[in-house]
């Protein structure tokens, strides 16, 4: 009995995070598979202004937009090179990400509005702390990285657009802003993480 209501109080937890509507998705795409090769399932966080100056650093507040994604490999078709997801900011491997095997290099592009652009990329293993962790790798979207372990990797690119602006909030977040107030900010900075599982 314990058991059961253990797992309704996780199905509503699921639904409420938006789990069945994913899984109605992936479930879509299985279904389609002879007529489909390749999907990008993919997510968007909505903006938000982040300034260091909150934490005692030096002031220099950023509208951060961030967005992820994987690709899955559906049906029977050859992989399709095309896997944009639609946002500003992409990253684009050269082959197909889940073709990828332990050992071996990626390269691709990254790209702001369609265009390449020289920006900033992490790779790290899924149970590393990508901020502190000495493994890391980072570079330049100029250079390549490589998959040492097989499993589950995050590729993330980062690029600033100087580009400033006023942002409203529309939520609250502690004592540093409430839910209508008008933030400035002086830049734009885009994330965008590539999820990849190397065999």
């Amino acid at each position: 009995m314990g058991s059961q209501a253990s797992q309704d109080r996780g199905g509503r937890l699921f639904d409420r995070l938006g789990g069945r509507r994913l899984l109605t998705i992936f479930l879509d795409l299985v279904e389609r598979a002879p007529a489909v090769s390749d999907a990008a399932l993919a997510t968007q966080r909505a903006p938000g202004v982040y300034d260091m100056a909150w934490h005692g650093l030096e002031s220099n507040p950023q509208l951060y937009c961030d967005s992820a994604k994987s690709i899955i490999h559906c049906g029977e078709g050859e992989a399709e090179p095309n896997w944009d997801a639609g946002f500003p900011l992409e990253i684009t491997f050269e082959k197909a990400p889940y073709a990828l095997s332990s050992g071996e290099n990626f390269s691709g592009t990254i790209t702001y509005e369609g265009e390449p652009v020289s920006a900033n990329f992490s790779a790290s293993y899924w149970t590393w702390d990508a901020h502190s962790c000495p493994d890391v790798q980072k570079g330049t979207s100029s250079e390549d990285g490589s998959l040492n372990n097989g499993g589950l990797w995050m590729i993330c690119a980062e690029y600033d657009v100087q580009e400033p602006g006023e942002w409203t909030a529309d939520h609250d977040l502690g004592t540093f802003y409430k839910a209508g107030d008008v933030l400035p900010y002086n830049s734009v900075h885009c994330r965008s993480t590539l999820s990849v599982w190397a065999k």
